[in-house]
């Protein structure tokens, strides 16, 4: 049996009982020691991928915080919390601080996880659940803003399947098939779906970051 303790996942309209990640935001933290627990967030083995990416929930336009959960051993986390600390100065809980500062060697928990059954990793999303970080009453939460989702290839131009899905959506059906292809594969963005609310991330959306491709939300004038 291996229990891992989650940490890293944020409130949203979808899921409000995890943390708002305001709470952890600490602007005096010292840059040497955010560089180390940085590096080791980063360093996590990867233990499974789930579909489409995350979306930051600072809405500083990142949808692509990655789709893999990363352990140490002890703890369970999204690729994107590397993001929030690196870009939004998030300080996660004291515990994984001074785990990660300690210089305890990961272990790769994918290995041992493939030679147990079914049921036999249990993760524990209390501790994380019940966290409150250190601003108390601070938020990342106002009323959702209306703008518009663009794509992007991440590399390899798309597939006649995902071409598809892309212009299954209003926005793209601008674009021929040949134009379509051009401009992802040329590392373009394409406008798939506008008027729309970030959050919560519309169906179709998250089918097309399921199928590959990177998402960016651009806000309307005056949404900030």
């Amino acid at each position: 049996m291996i229990e891992l303790r989650l940490i890293g996942y944020w409130r949203s309209t979808a899921a409000p009982l995890w943390p708002d990640p305001a709470w952890f935001v600490d602007e005096s933290w010292a840059s040497s020691e955010r560089t180390r627990v940085l590096a080791y967030l980063r360093a996590g083995v990867p233990l499974w991928a789930t579909g489409g990416h995350s979306w930051c929930r600072f809405r500083c336009g990142t949808h692509a915080c990655g789709s893999a959960e990363l352990s140490d051993g002890r703890f369970l986390w999204p690729e994107g919390l590397a993001h929030y600390v690196e870009r939004h100065g998030v300080r996660p809980p004291d515990e994984l601080v001074q785990h990660a500062l300690a210089g305890t060697p990961l272990v790769d928990v994918s290995a041992i996880a493939r030679t147990l059954g079914p049921g036999d990793v249990c993760i524990d999303g209390s501790w994380w659940s019940n966290q409150r970080g250190f601003r108390a009453g601070a938020s990342h939460l106002s009323p959702p803003r209306r703008g518009t989702f663009v794509a992007r290839s991440p590399g390899a131009p798309p597939k006649l399947a995902v071409l598809r899905l892309i212009r299954r959506l209003p926005e793209a059906q601008a674009l021929s098939y040949p134009g379509l292809l051009e401009r992802l594969a040329g590392g373009g963005a394409v406008p798939v779906l506008s008027g729309a609310f970030e959050e919560p991330i519309p169906h179709e959306i998250s089918e097309l970051e399921a199928a590959g491709l990177f998402i960016e939300f651009l806000p309307d004038r005056g949404e900030g």
